[in-house]
């Protein structure tokens, strides 16, 4: 797409934000818009064409040029989209760790109040898909 078919997208997808009720995707709607605005607004890489599935480097100032003779693409540098990073898995806390943290926060531990806290902690940790499986 050219520089001024970025902006003019861009622009349309930011005037239909006004028909959206939800303020999430009206944020993500925003943040695309100003992406592609981004976008629009790169120059090229200076001396350097993407041709035949590779980057070539070539004499500075000719890039058009190039472009226009044999048909090959400037070569933009754009953010690479971030990897989805794996979540670490969430494992339940020992008994005694949880105990710990009570008597950490002064909440007295004798034997029923102790059951009762560590109930409480499992029905927290479930709560957030720690624990309760046995995956």
């Amino acid at each position: 797409m050219t520089p001024s078919e970025l902006r003019e997208l861009a622009e349309a997808l930011a005037k239909g934000t006004h028909f959206v009720d939800s303020p999430e995707l009206h944020a993500a709607m925003q943040n695309a818009a100003d992406y592609l605005r981004a976008c629009a607004d790169e120059k090229p890489v200076e001396g350097a064409v993407y041709e035949d599935g590779g980057v070539s480097l070539i004499r500075r100032g000719t890039e058009r040029e190039r472009c226009n003779r044999r048909g090959v693409q400037l070569l933009y540098l754009h953010p690479a989209p971030a990897a989805p990073q794996a979540e670490p898995k969430r494992e339940p806390l020992s008994d005694d760790e949880i105990s710990k943290l009570a008597w950490k926060q002064n909440v007295w531990t004798d034997g029923m109040i102790e059951f009762s806290i560590l109930a409480f902690a499992r029905e927290i940790e479930n709560a957030h898909g720690i624990g309760g499986s046995d995956e």
